[in-house]
């Protein structure tokens, strides 16, 4: 999405030698990289502009994982910040078909 490239120079190698096995196995890697690059793509813009946004909140980015970002403020800045972290998330990148939806959850542990 972000024209992150990967290459894959073994493929030619196992083109030359017929080796089906290995040539199936750089194309679902290529699939993959697609899919999970485009993943990482977007997070990274989203953190980027989280960082940034939360500054004037007194409030941090604790840890990402996968999906989902863990973030620390004041109580009394949470549902503000609630609503900059939702708004943040969903426009970091316009993906024109499918919408980015989030969910801020509110909580003083780590669990849902």
């Amino acid at each position: 999405m972000l024209k992150r490239k990967r290459r894959f120079p073994e493929y030619a190698k196992a083109k030359k030698e017929h080796d089906w096995k290995a040539q199936n196995r750089i194309k679902r890697q290529t699939t993959n990289s697609l899919v999970q690059g485009s993943a990482a793509d977007v997070i990274k813009v989203q953190m980027r502009n989280l960082d940034k946004a939360l500054e004037k909140y007194d409030a941090h980015l604790q840890i990402q994982i996968h999906d989902e970002v863990i973030i620390e403020c004041p109580i009394e800045k949470a549902e503000e910040v609630a609503k900059v972290v939702k708004y943040e998330m969903e426009n970091a990148i316009d993906l024109k078909i499918v919408p980015i939806t989030t969910t801020p959850v509110i909580s003083n542990r780590w669990v849902k």
